[in-house]
């Protein structure tokens, strides 16, 4: 199995447990990993109604992706490469890079979206401060892009936009197009 995880790879697992059928599989074979050494191929076969060579066919495919292991007719799962792949597209969002410079702030935010707004002030400020970094520091943004920066990161768009404009991080003339004040550090 290949380590390094590309949105190829992401795509690839995705889609290998996308099928209604393998995730089931996957399912039953994680449900049977409270026995000693996996299940067997017998009662895998018997539990998911498919017969041996279809069995052995989709084994094989999440085998590949590291997703099961078989040794010695037993199975077992490893979900530890879905976990990785997770984490590593997490890397690849502009706001987690952003949030190394306020790594507290981390505990607001999964998958590179803002789950809450903070209520405390300070806590809010910082997060403000993050997601203003999102936007572009030279140029005038329409109020769309504004919105579709900030959509990226949550889906209450108008609040976080409002937000950023309450605390003075973002200016807008009266022709509707907003702008990064100068004061803000990226």
């Amino acid at each position: 199995m290949n380590d390094v995880v590309t949105p190829s790879r992401a795509a690839t697992l995705l889609d290998l447990v996308g099928a209604p059928g393998r995730l089931k599989l996957l399912a039953t074979v994680l449900e049977s990993s409270d026995e000693e050494n996996g299940r067997s191929l017998t009662a895998i076969s018997e539990m998911t109604g498919l017969d041996r060579m279809s069995l052995m066919k989709e084994l094989m495919r999440l085998s590949v992706q590291g997703l099961i292991s078989l040794d010695d007719g037993r199975v077992t799962a490893n979900l530890s490469p879905l976990r990785d792949t997770a984490r590593a597209m997490d890397s690849e969002f502009p706001v987690t890079v952003i949030l190394e410079k306020d790594p507290e702030l981390v505990r607001f935010f999964r998958h590179g979206r803002l789950v809450r707004i903070p209520e405390n002030f300070d806590a809010k400020k910082r997060v403000a401060d993050i997601l203003v970094c999102l936007l572009p520091e030279d140029r005038e943004l329409t109020e769309a892009e504004v919105n579709h920066l900030l959509g990226q990161v949550h889906d209450d768009y108008a609040a976080v936009r409002r937000l950023l404009a309450d605390l003075g991080l973002i200016t807008r003339n009266g022709s509707q197009q907003y702008r990064r004040a100068r004061s803000v550090g990226g």
